[in-house]
């Protein structure tokens, strides 16, 4: 698997964007963060801001690593990287690509977590992002640490 991005993305009023759209692989109408593969020779930052743009039409202008982790300790199957992306503002209208319809949600951190408790969170990589964004909300990691 190709190295991919996922974005813990935050407007200024403090909601998350949020992507609800059915996922083949779990089966069911998940909600999900904008996420995306990093093309080769790109930088995994450049991604993020890429796909933020492309799949919601939002841009931010303050961005944060919140780390790169393989998704499998033994084969590696392709690294995720996480970011954290704040003062986020609609410049465009979405353009993914996607062939699926997708239902863009600004909501509050409470609602974002409710939703990851409740199960309605299919993928690894945003469960992984809305961790690690909500723990560096609330200073509970710094991401700015190596160690």
């Amino acid at each position: 698997l190709p190295d991919y991005i996922s974005v813990f993305a935050q407007t200024p009023g403090g909601h998350v964007l949020v992507e609800r759209q059915y996922k083949h692989g779990a089966g069911f109408v998940s909600m999900n963060l904008p996420a995306g593969m990093v093309e080769p020779g790109e930088d995994p930052l450049k991604a993020a801001q890429r796909e933020l743009k492309e799949e919601t039409g939002y841009v931010c202008d303050q961005w944060t690593s919140l780390g790169s982790f393989v998704g499998n300790g033994n084969y590696g199957c392709g690294k995720g990287h996480f970011f954290l992306a704040q003062n986020a503002v609609k410049v465009t209208d979405p353009d993914s690509g996607d062939l699926e319809e997708m239902e863009i949600l600004l909501l509050t951190i409470e609602e974002l977590l409710q939703a990851l408790s409740s199960k309605k969170i299919a993928a690894t990589g945003a469960v992984a992002a809305i961790s690690l964004g909500y723990l560096a909300l609330t200073g509970a990691i710094d991401p700015s640490s190596e160690d």
